[in-house]
């Protein structure tokens, strides 16, 4: 039998960490031919042009979609989707894919499912389930669910939620969260080689990880926002490293506020699209993990950090003990930053909760579900 053609579409850094060990698996199995689609902010020059590690790491089949408009308002996010679905439509019709592969609740899998959906290609979905109203991600992510044949969610209660809108349970898997393999796979570093690469003099629990996206319904007040975060984690007396936003309404905004405050403090050190292994390596050394990044729902707590997320963005998701919220205010994010490392210190911090999203093998349910999926269904299409 020929080998299952399956294209994965990633759009952001954040879902390719995420994507990526079970891009890996597919790659090096015979049973699959496997087409990454890179687009969104990956190929932005604002946003660091994250493509060329897409590219680095050497897929046999890399394809490069553009699409990201640079243009700060919703009109323009919209009308990037609509350049992005068609490109998208239009190399998957070429390819003639088997199976449409998508990770989280962003525009790309939105878009990946509706391809999916009119080309009559299965879509399988990871990260479907969660809950959260506060972004418009969140409604996107249950509206890929309804467009997705086949789903892997982070936790057991993602599961039933799946299963509650009608979908059959044994289209349902709870895999984990597939960016813990990377982070259980990425080998520890000396925080001296991590002081190098940074350019700073850090110790372990001596600095602050700080990332802040805007939130569009208050993309106005970004600026402001993200100005209160640095002051909260500034007071702690802490060194700040601190890493760019995403590309959603009022990302300048933020970047303004990273800007003038770098400016007048020496403490605030500024980053954008750090090397995933020096990454990972500074969130195992970091005191807290601060700002409102999905990575401290999901990442976090493998790693037994505390996160404190500050404002919208993330409320009413699941999460475990490891996560504090506040409003943008820079006196509740202090005192919640000071907690966090205090109860980091406790004993059997995180023996709980640490593995709630997973013990860091999730590509591999992932990969042999989607293999037993395509096995029964394939001969049908």
């Amino acid at each position: 039998m020929k080998p299952v053609r399956i294209t994965a579409i990633t759009g952001t850094r954040a879902d390719y960490d995420l994507l990526f060990p079970v891009l890996q698996l597919l790659e090096e199995s015979s049973e699959y031919d496997l087409m990454v689609l890179a687009t969104g902010a990956h190929l932005s020059h604002a946003f660091g042009t994250t493509v060329k590690e897409v590219r680095q790491d050497s897929w046999s089949r890399l394809i490069e979609v553009p699409s990201l408009l640079s243009w700060d308002e919703p009109l323009g996010r919209i009308t990037s989707m609509s350049t992005q679905l068609a490109g998208l439509a239009r190399v998957i019709e070429q390819d003639e894919s088997d199976m449409i592969l998508v990770l989280g609740d962003r525009e790309e899998p939105l878009l990946g499912a509706m391809i999916g959906t009119y080309f009559d290609i299965p879509v399988a979905h990871i990260f479907g389930g969660d809950s959260g109203w506060a972004t418009p991600d969140d409604r996107v992510r249950h509206a890929v669910t309804q467009l997705a044949d086949l789903h892997f969610t982070a936790t057991a209660l993602s599961r039933e939620r799946i299963i509650a809108m009608g979908v059959p349970p044994q289209r349902v898997h709870h895999s984990g969260n597939p960016g813990l393999d990377r982070i259980r796979m990425t080998a520890p570093l000396a925080v001296d080689e991590l002081a190098a690469v940074m350019k700073v003099d850090i110790e372990p629990g001596s600095y602050l990880m700080v990332t802040f996206h805007p939130l569009d319904r208050q993309r106005n007040n970004s600026a402001g926002q993200m100005k209160q975060v640095l002051q909260g984690a500034l007071a702690t007396g802490l060194q700040v490293l601190v890493n760019s936003p995403n590309s959603d309404s009022g990302h300048q905004g933020v970047r303004s506020a990273i800007e003038e405050t770098s400016a007048v403090n020496s403490r605030l050190v500024v980053r954008s699209n750090l090397p995933r292994h020096i990454y990972v390596n500074l969130l195992r050394n970091a005191a807290c993990l601060v700002g409102n990044s999905s990575a401290g729902i999901l990442e976090a707590p493998y790693l037994q950090l505390p996160a404190v997320n500050a404002g919208d963005r993330q409320l009413e998701r699941e999460h475990v003990a490891n996560v504090f919220f506040t409003d943008c205010n820079a006196e509740q994010i202090t005192d919640a930053i000071q907690n966090g490392i205090q109860e980091k210190s406790t004993p059997d911090y995180g023996a709980d909760w640490r593995f709630h999203f997973g013990d860091g093998r999730a590509a591999e349910l992932i990969v042999a579900s989607i293999t037993e999926y395509m096995t029964d269904n394939i001969v049908a299409r």
